[in-house]
């Protein structure tokens, strides 16, 4: 583990399980950058965990149909339909083994501290910014998956 500040705020840089961890603490207290760090070694996503609890399902999967009314409310602000249904959703997750559809992380209800969201839960990916959402230009992904795309 390497912490180091930028600035009064200390940030970690790390390796954990192949995977390379760089982020800041949001402290200006090193005991709290160590206590902070160790809490995102606990929140890092897992790839093809075998199974997830039951009632982490019923929490992926009622996050992701509340997805397919905020794609329609997009969709309607921008004068377009959405077609998706909370019927194609469930099936996509099922499908896809509750995984992101690009990186294959398998979907957590893992939080980062500090955090806003939740990086590992599903959210609905519109391919094609032109068209609305509908089961040809949709697809789901983690939400750090999302913000990356929508990003860059």
């Amino acid at each position: 583990m390497s912490l180091y500040q930028r600035g009064n705020v200390w940030w970690v840089d790390a390796y954990h399980e192949g995977q390379r961890i760089r982020a800041s603490c949001r402290t200006v207290d090193r005991e709290e950058a160590e206590f902070r760090y160790q809490q995102m070694l606990n929140a890092q996503p897992v790839k093809n965990r075998a199974t997830l609890s039951d009632a982490e399902r019923l929490v992926i999967e009622s996050h992701a149909v509340k997805g397919v009314t905020n794609a329609a409310t997009r969709d309607a602000d921008r004068g377009m339909i959405c077609s998706l249904t909370a019927e194609w959703v469930l099936s996509e997750l099922r499908a896809q083994r509750y995984s992101c559809a690009v990186s294959g992380v398998q979907f957590s209800t893992a939080s980062i501290p500090g955090a806003r969201r939740r990086p590992w839960m599903p959210s609905i990916d519109k391919i094609d910014r032109g068209f609305p959402y509908g089961a040809s230009n949709a697809r789901i992904v983690c939400v750090a998956a999302n913000i990356a795309m929508n990003e860059w």
